[in-house]
């Protein structure tokens, strides 16, 4: 089913709102982060670039994604998605990469981030915004049917969750240095940057590994072949075919491709054949939604 305009529209306008917001918090970060010399901001604004950067691939999904084949793109659309997915994650473990290095060298040869002011309201401001996003994303995600928006909260969630972690190690620092533990605050800078780097570096994985399969055009799963060989036989049973010899499958982002081949008698018309493959393919859409199939018939066993 091919989303309408209106559900467009508003995954565009939410996807848009999502990037805009991130841009503000990426610009104030690596602004604060420079002036404070805080590698944790540097590290929080290489991750809210990632997402305005990943916001514009998003947008090119959400209008492109559910296209109908052309005479370029033959199987569609569908490995947007993935692809997107994919460069997301390699950008936010790069920029894991390169902070831990910088947060190494500040433990090697620590300084004292000169402001904690303006990184905690900083932290502060990324937390409320990020917590008011997603119920708001969360909501349209369910509306729309969208795995785009869903992702997107789960983008800002963990942003929020890293903020008030944020926020909490500056209030430590802060402490320090107020009661002349100087070099005990200079130290929380990178160690804060590290544990970020480790709760930020969880999902990208997931993802990169995940749209790495989607993109080989991987089996997507035991649950799924089971239930499309259950449906090739049932369809075999009830028009009489002589066998099912072929049933295979791949996945591209949200989408599954299907491919069914029988064995039919050499009596079998036409006609009796066309009506297998629109029985097949409603069938098909009910349960694997959204999903790509393919029909073939051949007459003998090899």
């Amino acid at each position: 089913m091919v989303k309408g305009d209106s559900e467009l529209s508003g995954e565009v306008k939410l996807n848009l709102l999502s990037v805009a917001a991130s841009l503000l918090i990426f610009l104030s970060a690596a602004g604060i982060g420079l002036a404070i010399d805080s590698i944790t901001l540097l590290l929080s604004s290489s991750a809210q670039l990632v997402d305005v950067i990943t916001g514009f691939f998003y947008h090119r999904v959400i209008t492109t994604v559910d296209r109908e084949p052309n005479e370029r793109y033959h199987f569609g659309f569908a490995k947007y998605e993935p692809l997107t997915a994919f460069l997301s994650g390699v950008l936010i473990l790069s920029a894991c990469v390169f902070s831990l290095k910088f947060a190494v060298q500040d433990i090697i040869h620590p300084e004292e981030v000169e402001n904690y002011s303006a990184g905690l309201v900083l932290a502060g401001v990324t937390a409320v915004v990020s917590f008011m996003l997603v119920p708001l994303l969360r909501k349209y995600a369910r509306v729309f049917h969208s795995s785009i928006l869903r992702v997107i909260a789960v983008e800002w969630f963990n942003d929020g969750l890293s903020s008030v972690g944020i926020a909490v190690g500056f209030l430590l620092a802060q402490q320090f240095s107020r009661e002349g533990h100087s070099l005990w605050a200079a130290y929380v800078d990178p160690v804060m940057s590290i544990i970020l780097v480790g709760f930020l570096v969880v999902e990208p994985i997931k993802i990169v590994r995940s749209s790495l399969e989607d993109l080989l055009d991987i089996n997507p799963g035991e649950t799924t072949e089971e239930q499309a060989k259950e449906l090739a036989e049932n369809l075999r049973k009830e028009f009489n075919l002589a066998g099912v010899k072929k049933v295979r499958l791949r996945k591209a982002g949200r989408k599954i491709f299907l491919e069914i081949k029988f064995v039919t008698p050499p009596e079998s018309s036409v006609r009796e054949l066309e009506k297998l493959t629109a029985h097949l393919t409603a069938l098909a859409r009910e349960i694997f939604h959204p999903i790509d199939v393919t029909v073939t018939f051949t007459t003998g066993e090899t």
